[in-house]
């Protein structure tokens, strides 16, 4: 029990994380629990904090790629003070092989981190984005981040016009950021929490970089 409210109190993690946790990644001499008696032992120790209201959803749809590297999702987010923060993310494995904070969002940045995210754990087959100026020209042609891609064998997607479903993973990695990023000093530990020590519930609570560098292709 102390553990789970140890999880609760430094990790903030909700009944489900904490079994997926427990079940995944628990040490020698740990048995375990069930979500349902972890709530209650949240409970009881005044560690619930309920839903106000319904969680929002966007569709039951869903869409997750078989191997590493066949698709990454890319996105820009402004942070709370007001810069912008860029990141990549594997479909599969939900994996975050590059993320930086920069001043102003542009096109030349996004370039510059995929470059750097390559060296380090090779190309995606193809990148999806939305449509923002970065990815997407307003008045047609092609990007300069598209044919940055295209250069490089990859071949960019761009999601479909008001269907935010389509780059969920790479919105839950924002949303995660908003919500714990306060806990880490710098961005590349928080990237690395998510990367290495976050149970993520879309992948059976694994850890991404368990999942990514098992099921990596190319």
């Amino acid at each position: 029990m102390n553990l789970i409210l140890e999880l609760r109190r430094s990790k903030h993690w909700g009944p489900n994380k904490i079994e997926g946790y427990l079940r995944n990644y628990r040490s020698e001499g740990i048995t375990p629990v069930s979500h349902e008696t972890i709530h209650r032992i949240l409970v009881e120790a005044g560690l619930n904090n309920p839903i106000t209201s319904p969680r929002r959803v966007w569709g039951n749809r869903r869409f997750q790629r078989e191997h590493s590297n066949s698709l990454w999702q890319a996105d820009f987010k402004m942070t709370v003070e007001d810069e912008w923060m860029i990141s990549f993310l594997d479909d599969h494995s939900r994996f975050v092989p590059g993320s930086r904070i920069h001043h102003n969002p542009t096109a030349e940045h996004a370039i510059k981190l995929l470059e750097e995210s390559m060296r380090l754990y090779g190309k995606p087959e193809q990148i999806l984005t939305d449509r923002g100026s970065q990815f997407y020209p307003a008045r047609g042609g092609c990007s300069e981040f598209t044919e940055f891609c295209s250069g490089n064998g990859i071949e960019h997607i761009v999601a479909s016009v008001r269907r935010p479903s389509t780059i969920g993973k790479i919105e839950a990695f924002h949303k995660a950021y908003v919500y714990e990023s306060w806990m880490f000093s710098t961005h590349d530990g928080f990237v690395s929490y998510w990367n290495y020590e976050r149970p993520h519930q879309g992948i059976g609570y694994l850890y991404p970089a368990d999942v990514y560098f098992r099921d990596r292709c190319g």
